[in-house]
């Protein structure tokens, strides 16, 4: 490496970081360097110098504040490994920053129409009776999964959303309502002496407050073996600002500003977590997938599995007709404009 090089990569590398790396791993030491050579200096400039009595109670504990970053960092690398670890996390943002900024649409050359298979039912049609009738005779053998990682901020509300009132006149909050739900399909279809399992996927934000949710009501009625809380990993690191730069926990520095994967860990923390082999042994056939704040989910759930049951599928969505500009998601089928290809989102 040639001299100037060499200096310009020591400057990148703030000085309470450089005289701490004699008791970071290799790994975390190279780790370090490599972010701050990708814009990520930020995140090292408050480290102090160590202290020059060394061995001390008060710079022990500071190394080791300083090895417990790196190593929350170490998780975050690990958990996009199949992707090209934190690197291509930061690469991979700041490509998106920039088309963002310039106003990319990736789907401009995509058309969004109405799926083409799917079948309609109308509530009170003989057609829809029917499909139920078949339904009902499946929804003594599901398990349920909640899908619960998020906090209510976007409500205006700090709490778990599992915890929030589904009507206003009881106050019956979400939890409390799919248990009794639950409870109650065990309770009359099920076979005597089974019991319906409920696995609800939870993250480092909301894991805490649905224990205590729990534990404050007795589990709602429901057995402590029915249910399987599945945590989700730290996640991925929020951004600062256009330049992907990593945030770092308002409230300690030494802590990465995290935000949850998504829902879409559910399925393989299902599988890692042997939650979905075990319902299998245990004659469970459905598996329920479940929003934490959708409290009209069960109406339609004979319906649901009745067209699964008749139709042979393995796999079934629910939706409703959305409303043109209306703030929900939506199953469309996308025809690119050129080459006729087609996708379902």
């Amino acid at each position: 490496m040639a001299k100037d090089e060499e200096n310009e990569e020591k400057s990148l590398i703030p000085e309470g970081l450089a005289a701490s790396l004699s008791f970071l791993s290799e790994r975390q030491q190279k780790l370090a360097i490599l972010l701050c050579q990708s814009g990520q200096s930020h995140l090292f400039e408050h480290w102090p110098v160590p202290s020059a009595t060394p061995n001390t109670p008060s710079a022990n504990a500071v190394a080791k504040i300083k090895v417990n970053f790196m190593k929350q960092l170490e998780v975050m690398d690990d958990g996009y490994a199949n992707r090209g670890g934190l690197l291509q996390y930061i690469a991979n943002a700041k490509e998106l920053l920039v088309a963002s900024a310039r106003g990319d649409n990736p789907l401009a050359d995509w058309t969004p129409h109405v799926p083409k298979s799917g079948q309609i039912y109308e509530l009170g049609t003989a057609h829809f009776t029917a499909m139920e009738k078949v339904g009902m005779d499946q929804v003594g053998n599901c398990g349920f999964v909640l899908v619960a990682g998020g906090l209510g901020e976007r409500l205006g509300y700090s709490g778990i959303k599992l915890g929030l009132p589904t009507e206003m006149t009881t106050e019956t909050c979400y939890l409390q309502y799919y248990i009794e739900t639950i409870l109650a399909i065990q309770n009359n279809y099920a076979v005597k002496g089974m019991k319906l399992p409920l696995c609800i996927m939870v993250s480092n934000d909301t894991n805490a407050g649905t224990v205590k949710l729990l534990e404050d009501n007795e589990y709602f009625g429901m057995s402590t073996d029915q249910v399987s809380l599945i945590q989700q990993g730290d996640g991925v690191p929020a951004l600062l600002d256009n330049e992907a730069r990593i945030a770092l926990d308002p409230k300690d520095r030494y802590k990465i500003q995290a935000k949850p994967h998504g829902h879409g860990d559910i399925h393989a923390l299902m599988y890692a977590h042997g939650v979905a082999e075990k319902w299998a042994n245990q004659g469970i056939r459905w598996a329920v997938f479940c929003q934490d704040t959708n409290g009209l989910a069960f109406h339609t759930l004979p319906l649901a599995l009745g067209v699964s049951q008749s139709n042979g599928l393995i796999m079934n969505s629910l939706a409703v007709p959305r409303r043109a500009k209306q703030a929900i998601g939506a199953i469309a089928r996308l025809v690119n404009n050129f080459s006729g290809e087609e996708r379902y989102v």
